[in-house]
């Protein structure tokens, strides 16, 4: 109920959710009402049916999967996918590798392309979830530390950084 308004609405016919009690199915909806409306989610990150079917039917490959621009989607199709996967498929070449303050392992990936500049990436864990994450970072990070390219991805840090020339305690390797 609000105010102004008053929202009625049937209960779904089904709703699918995965192990974290996330809205969730890799082979359809998540979620579907008796008029044949329905919503897809993978790991509790909606997508549109276009999207998620083109991703479920193997028509994206793994370059597609990293020009993905939403974050939390790129998240989640890298676990459905598969890391390994993934780091094989593009070719990636370890360019270095060093351990988070937690211990967590943080890489930077180097995908050659043919007849373009190098795709650079970061791959680190995302504490608040404990899930995997890759981020593509600018191609001067080839020849940067992890740890910078985790600093980078907190603005304000990463310009207090390129000032200093200091890494911030809480954000040290061990």
């Amino acid at each position: 109920m609000h105010e102004d308004f008053c929202m009625v609405s049937d209960f779904p016919e089904f709703v699918k959710k995965d192990e974290k009690n996330r809205p969730h199915c890799a082979t359809g909806a998540s979620h579907r009402w008796r008029d044949g409306w329905e919503l897809y989610h993978l790991n509790g990150v909606r997508f549109e049916k276009a999207e998620f079917n083109k991703f479920t039917s193997g028509k994206m490959d793994a370059l597609d999967i990293m020009n993905e621009k939403n974050q939390d989607k790129k998240r989640v199709m890298i676990m459905n996918y598969g890391n390994e996967k993934l780091i094989k498929e593009l070719q990636a070449v370890e360019l270095s590798r060093e351990k988070d303050a937690i211990g967590n392992d943080m890489v930077l990936w180097k995908v050659p392309r043919q007849g373009e500049d190098a795709m650079i990436f970061y791959e680190g864990v995302d504490n608040s979830k404990n899930e995997k994450i890759y981020l593509r970072l600018p191609p001067e990070f080839e020849n940067k530390r992890p740890i910078e390219a985790k600093l980078w991805t907190f603005k304000p840090l990463w310009d207090e950084y390129l000032k200093t020339n200091v890494i911030p305690k809480f954000v040290k390797e061990t």
